[in-house]
């Protein structure tokens, strides 16, 4: 009963927070929404029989155009409501390292992507992704340190 009412009224997506190491310290990347031009984390749904790592993985690729190592165990999820729409969002956020940008990407006409120091790029999110991202032990100071050791742990099971 509980599993029939999760399907009828959330529709499961996964989005990648993105890690490199910067020459200042650790970076984030954000890119553009589609519909408001708020910066945020590559987002989407969840595909049939795709797990929220994969789905992670491919939408950092979609709509950053960056491939890495993506973590299987989330940072956590966050929920959200599209406008007009009655079904909630819940989205699953999973630490991606990053080692490689593609200039060539599907959404590179559609959206634009920046690379900034976390503690600039955590303001500019939207408060439900700043919530998961900040709880998250990859966002204290050892942010890339974190991520290279959740790379490197069996929690990992994803690669580009």
């Amino acid at each position: 009963m509980i599993s029939h009412f999760i399907r009828m009224f959330l529709v499961p997506q996964a989005s990648a927070l993105c890690i490199r190491q910067g020459v200042e310290g650790p970076e984030i990347l954000l890119v553009t929404s589609k519909t408001t031009g708020r910066w945020t984390l590559p987002k989407g749904t969840i595909e049939a029989g795709e797990s929220a790592d994969s789905a992670a993985l491919r939408e950092a690729f979609e709509e950053a155009g960056v491939t890495g190592q993506v973590t299987a165990r989330p940072l956590g999820h966050y929920l959200y409501r599209k406008r007009g729409r009655l079904r909630l969002r819940r989205v699953s956020v999973h630490s991606m390292l990053v080692d490689r940008e593609w200039d060539e990407f599907p959404e590179a006409g559609v959206r634009s992507r920046r690379w900034m120091p976390l503690e600039k790029g955590l303001p500019l999110l939207k408060r439900r992704i700043r919530r998961v991202v900040s709880r998250a032990p990859a966002a204290d100071d050892g942010v890339l340190s974190n991520a290279q050791a959740l790379a490197s742990s069996p929690a990992m099971d994803r690669s580009a």
